[in-house]
């Protein structure tokens, strides 16, 4: 659709997405912003009209926003995705970067759409292990029920991390879709981070990113990412071995989890 450079973080929300989208756009020469929902706002799953319309009443509001933040004129005279990749664009110009990153973790099944409007795009996916996957979207939910459409079961939090990792599988040695796993990654980020940045060609530039650009107002809560590793507040969650108890036919899950992080830079 035009040169620019776009690349996209994929995964399952609280798999470390956040994190990976801030130490990428600090690292290397790469814009980025709040997540968009651009292709879940444009193409709504299980559809009715009256959440295709929320969904771009969305979109709108949050063009507004990321253009304001950084001091840009708003272009209506175009189709949304349009307006949004042109944006994108003008961000990437603006602060001189080679790229500019999107991270919204739900992408990961919209990867054949955003393919044929965006031929070129890239994929970063990042995996995390089951149980910590689905204890941190547990109590996330739990705790801000507003923000995800109310509180989730453990069942269901389960059943997200298996059907992502169902969608990850499909794209295990596909060109353009990396692997980072979030546990190694957290232990040799620097490494991690520069060997993507030679196989996505994008150099390596140490800079400053607010993470306040990269969260939306409404997800402040985003904030604790920025803290090092195991210094948030413990959940009050059951015990690994009660979980594995409770879920014993995560088995075939967990050694496809084994099999992607092979894959994993």
């Amino acid at each position: 659709m035009d040169a620019a450079r776009y690349f996209f973080i994929v995964g399952t929300p609280r798999s470390g997405t956040t994190l990976l989208q801030s130490k990428m756009v600090n690292h290397l020469s790469l814009s980025s912003c709040e997540e968009t929902h651009l292709f879940p706002r444009m193409h709504p799953r299980g559809a009715l009209s009256r959440e295709f319309y929320t969904g771009r009443r969305q979109l709108i509001r949050t063009y507004i926003s990321i253009a304001a933040r950084y001091n840009l004129a708003q272009t209506k005279e175009m189709p949304m995705l349009e307006r949004y990749l042109d944006l994108f664009r003008r961000i990437t110009d603006k602060e001189g970067s080679h790229g500019f990153l999107e991270k919204t973790p739900r992408h990961l099944i919209y990867v054949p759409q955003i393919k044929k409007h965006i031929p070129s795009a890239v994929f970063v996916h990042i995996v995390r292990d089951r149980y910590e996957t689905v204890r941190s979207l547990w109590m996330a939910a739990k705790t801000y029920p507003q923000h995800w459409s109310g509180t989730r079961t453990i069942r269901a939090c389960v059943e997200r991390w298996e059907s992502d990792l169902l969608c990850h599988q499909q794209y295990l040695g596909a060109a353009s879709h990396y692997f980072v796993d979030y546990a190694r990654f957290v232990q040799h980020p620097t490494e991690i981070l520069s060997k993507l940045s030679g196989l996505i060609s994008i150099p390596m530039r140490k800079r400053v990113v607010d993470l306040d650009s990269l969260i939306s107002p409404a997800e402040s809560w985003k904030k604790n990412v920025a803290l090092p590793v195991g210094t948030t507040s413990s959940y009050n969650f059951m015990a690994r071995a009660d979980f594995e108890r409770m879920f014993p036919d995560g088995r075939r899950s967990d050694l496809l989890m084994e099999r992607i992080k092979k894959q994993c830079l």
